[in-house]
């Protein structure tokens, strides 16, 4: 499914990290703090990451954070099918960020301002 491919993209890469870290699954759930059945399942894109837990995947693996969602966006853009637009790797992830929620809500993205006045 399109929805989940942010999800599918960020295991498959976590694994590849692991495994270049000659780490096994049940090595990194000790290290985690969490079952292997778990990282089985965020490595195979069934459990969806938050932010906090992919932060704590890359620090246990060595891994810059920027560097690893450039890897994902890379991949979600050159695998992506859009009819009509061609899709580009935004230069930062904020930019990014801004791009997924949009695609999520199906709606335009607004920025929020606080002025003094409020």
């Amino acid at each position: 499914m399109e929805e989940h491919k942010l999800t599918t993209l960020a295991g498959s890469l976590l694994r590849q990290a692991r495994k270049e870290k000659k780490i096994t699954g049940k090595e990194l759930a000790k290290l985690m703090g969490i079952s292997q059945q778990q990282i089985s399942r965020y490595e195979n894109g069934i459990t969806p990451l938050t932010l906090d837990l992919l932060y704590r995947f890359l620090s246990v693996l060595d891994q810059d954070c920027l560097i690893f969602m450039q890897k994902i966006f890379n991949e979600y853009h050159k695998n992506s099918r859009v009819k009509g637009h061609a899709l580009l790797a935004p230069p930062s992830l904020s930019q990014y960020l801004k791009h997924f929620i949009k695609d999520k809500n199906s709606t335009s993205f607004k920025v929020y301002t606080h002025s003094k006045d409020n």
